[in-house]
């Protein structure tokens, strides 16, 4: 695989390679990549629980209006009314 670097990185990985920080542009990218999944991981992990918790929510205040999930859900997947045409009303009024 080969990829086109903007000069700031090439320079930014030019210079960890001549400090000793790694043996090769390689191993700079992959170190980079690994920091990239790392964080893209925790991110999706953050969201999932922020979506667990919306979701007890809801169902908690779904109780608490005596309505089940079941209810949301058939309304969720329930045909919605399609809204007449401008001249369509027209001729209806």
């Amino acid at each position: 695989m080969n990829i086109s670097l903007p000069k700031k990185f090439r320079n930014f990985v030019k210079e960890r390679v001549d400090r000793g920080e790694y043996r090769s542009a390689s191993a700079v990218i992959r170190a980079g990549l690994l920091l990239l999944q790392e964080s893209i991981l925790e991110r999706d992990k953050r969201q999932g629980d922020h979506d667990n918790r919306m979701w007890e929510l809801k169902k908690k205040h779904l109780k608490s209006l005596d309505i089940s999930v079941d209810d949301v859900q058939r309304w969720d997947r329930a045909p919605k009314p399609r809204k007449a045409h401008a001249t369509q009303r027209m001729r209806d009024t």
